[in-house]
């Protein structure tokens, strides 16, 4: 996004930057407002993976559900994009796993009477302590991982899952709770137990096969109908589901969806530094490494010459900078300029992130509003 201005010697923080009246190719400068995902780097190799491997072991992983081929690739991702309201890719993970859910069910054997019912709602048993989820949950710190995207682990039942000390420790033993010496850098990406992994093992245990192909096409298709996003997700769904929605939404964990896709994204030692905890299910270099310049160092030098730059990003903070560092453009951007979703929780199509990013720029420049 640009936006143009007169220019009357406004000095920027590059040298090589210095905007003046008596230059005649500078009589009119302007302000470009850049995202990041799919216009600084492409991200068809971080965020659209990370979707479809979260999703895939979303059921693989967690409910151990035996399935041939992958549940989604890459191009599906693009599909609930054109949706609309997607700019969130948690919002967008949470909505495929919401669909695979409705499908995977739409054949199960139910208990008698409504679905959710006091043992799907209230907590199931764990059934190595004797003891309801409300009184005590089970550890996850001897949840095997996956060492790789392909190599899903595999848990014979929800019994190997040894009892956890204390129901006040949802974050496993490596978090910063039961570490003095770890800093927390930033809020940790959920706020799950154990009763969430259990529920989805009974979910498997009624679930009846059927064909586990599923057609987003026609999904997708009802889901712009309703106005995209996690919103129409729901009224399109329950429109083709039914009651099948409220039974599903049990078993839908979005805190452990995101955790599951932070894994992936960060990588065990990004993940590490940014929640300062370690990774409980993916031992992964992380998706994040795959992220590559969509532009030149040459010509945003070029362009920073004749424009004042600024960020607009649904991007957390700390995945904002990590971009920056790694592809070199933090030279060309300010921090201040920089406006992610932690800043402005309100993301994309809503203009608060870019009217926030306008403002910053025109403050520091002097520039009129």
């Amino acid at each position: 996004m640009s936006l143009k201005t007169k220019s009357k010697t406004y000095s920027k923080t590059k040298s090589d930057s210095i905007l003046s009246d008596s230059d005649p190719k500078n009589q009119e400068t302007g302000i470009i407002m850049w995202d990041i995902d799919g216009v600084l780097v492409y991200v068809g190799d971080s965020y659209r993976k990370a979707i479809v491997e979260t999703v895939q072991y979303y059921f693989t992983g967690c409910m151990d559900l035996k399935i041939d081929g992958n549940l989604m690739v890459p191009a599906d991702t693009q599909k609930f994009k054109l949706t609309g309201n997607f700019n969130n890719d948690w919002e967008l993970t949470y909505a495929a796993v919401l669909c695979f859910l409705c499908h995977f069910t739409e054949s199960a054997r139910w208990p008698k009477g409504d679905a959710r019912d006091r043992d799907t709602r209230e907590g199931i048993i764990c059934e190595n302590t004797g003891m309801n989820n409300s009184q005590g949950i089970c550890s996850v710190n001897n949840i095997p991982r996956s060492d790789s995207v392909n190599n899903p682990p595999k848990r014979d039942s929800v019994n190997n899952i040894p009892k956890r000390d204390s129901v006040n420790n949802p974050l496993g033993a490596d978090s910063a709770q039961n570490n003095p010496g770890m800093k927390t850098t930033h809020n940790s990406p959920d706020r799950w137990n154990i009763e969430s992994l259990t529920k989805l093992k009974k979910l498997r245990e009624i679930i009846v096969p059927n064909n586990q192909s599923i057609n987003l096409n026609n999904i997708t298709t009802e889901i712009k109908k309703n106005g995209g996003g996690l919103k129409g997700t729901e009224i399109a769904l329950r429109g083709m589901y039914g009651k099948n929605l409220d039974r599903v939404k049990e078993f839908w964990f979005p805190d452990l969806i995101k955790r599951i896709f932070q894994e992936f994204y960060l990588g065990q030692d990004l993940f590490i530094e940014k929640y300062s905890e370690k990774p409980l299910f993916i031992e992964s270099p992380g998706f994040i490494r795959n992220e590559t310049p969509l532009i030149t160092q040459e010509i945003l030098g070029e362009l920073s010459k004749k424009y004042f730059f600024g960020i607009a990003t649904g991007r957390e903070r700390f995945e904002a900078n990590i971009m920056l560092e790694t592809t070199g453009f933090d030279r060309f951007f300010d921090l201040d300029q920089v406006v992610s979703s932690d800043d402005v929780p309100i993301g994309k199509p809503d203009p608060a992130q870019l009217l926030e990013c306008k403002r910053r720029i025109c403050k520091k420049y002097n520039l009129p509003e």
